[in-house]
């Protein structure tokens, strides 16, 4: 059962795929071209609040400085992810989309914006989706 972890930029440009967000902030474009979202690797409430310093950091160029929101962030939504191990597992995987729930099937496509190579919360999810059974692609320039 393979994934791929992609940005919507590079994953809107494959024919075919079934394309879901796991943004904490999809924007409309984001929205209508993907089938829905898949809850348990979008952040939740402490995580988005933290996600949202940390997004204020990169933007005035503090993630270099000092990664303190950043760092944050990754510890809680990864450590809410190793908790949660069973729901990322493939036949448990759940997506909401427009008319309700569906499994995460094998090629399936889960986006966020942040570009290749970004720090981004996709890449923090690889290891957790392996470790839940699936085979993990993702457009990290560095194989991540």
């Amino acid at each position: 059962m393979a994934l791929h972890l992609f940005s919507h930029a590079r994953a809107s440009h494959i024919f075919g795929a079934r394309v879901f967000t796991i943004m904490a902030h999809p924007r409309s474009f984001e929205r209508e071209h993907s089938l829905g979202t898949i809850p348990a690797l979008q952040p939740t409430g402490a995580e988005r609040r933290l996600l949202d310093a940390a997004l204020t950091e990169r933007s005035r160029g503090a993630l270099f400085a000092g990664r303190n929101n950043t760092d944050q962030y990754e510890r809680a939504i990864t450590g809410r992810w190793e908790k949660e191990l069973d729901t990322l597992r493939p036949g448990t995987l759940r997506a909401c989309t427009r008319t309700g729930f569906e499994l995460v099937r094998d090629g399936d496509y889960l986006c966020c914006a942040c570009g290749a190579g970004q720090e981004c919360h996709r890449y923090w999810a690889a290891p957790f989706l392996r470790q839940a059974g699936w085979t993990v692609t993702t457009d990290h320039p560095m194989g991540k």
